[in-house]
């Protein structure tokens, strides 16, 4: 068999997916392509140097691990049910076979480095936002008793 045979066995596998099947595939693609979006303001945010912005980072870090989990165990649960049983012998059949999974797994791992790095950031906004607080509390607690330690010269002194 020639390689525009194997293309079109592949084109008619294409073609019987239900419009369903690839509906619910290209819903699911919009929908983790916005979840990177809390992940950009977290940064943005972390730029500006707000006090809020370990929070947005720490819920994106999560969001992103939870949203790409589930597409990584959808994507599976997909490749087992529709293309896996489709195999028949053909070389570029056989060939998805190998490469979808660890093409998901390599996917996967390079999403949950970036979720870790996303993670790391937030707690060092978190631990920058903490010491500038210690340093103004420190600063506030100073200034207080220096205050209280000044004598006034342009009083008079009452008991005198």
């Amino acid at each position: 068999m020639n390689s525009t045979e194997e293309l079109s066995q592949l084109s008619s596998s294409i073609r019987d997916f239900t419009p369903e099947q690839l509906g619910e595939v290209l819903k699911l693609r919009n929908r983790t392509s916005s979840t990177e979006q809390s992940t950009f303001l977290g940064l943005l945010f972390y730029r500006l140097k707000p006090s809020w912005a370990s929070p947005v980072l720490f819920f994106a870090a999560i969001q992103v691990f939870i949203v790409k989990f589930s597409m990584l165990i959808w994507f599976y649960v997909f490749w087992g049910k529709h293309v896996l049983p489709n195999e028949d012998g053909q070389p570029l059949v056989k060939a998805a076979n190998v490469v979808f999974p660890i093409g998901g797994f390599i996917l996967f791992g390079t999403q949950l480095w970036s979720t870790y790095v996303v993670w790391k950031i937030a707690n060092q906004a978190r631990q920058n936002q903490n010491q500038q607080n210690g340093n103004e509390k420190k600063l506030e607690e100073g200034s207080a008793s220096n205050r209280a330690s000044t004598i006034r010269v342009d009083e008079p002194d009452q008991n005198a």
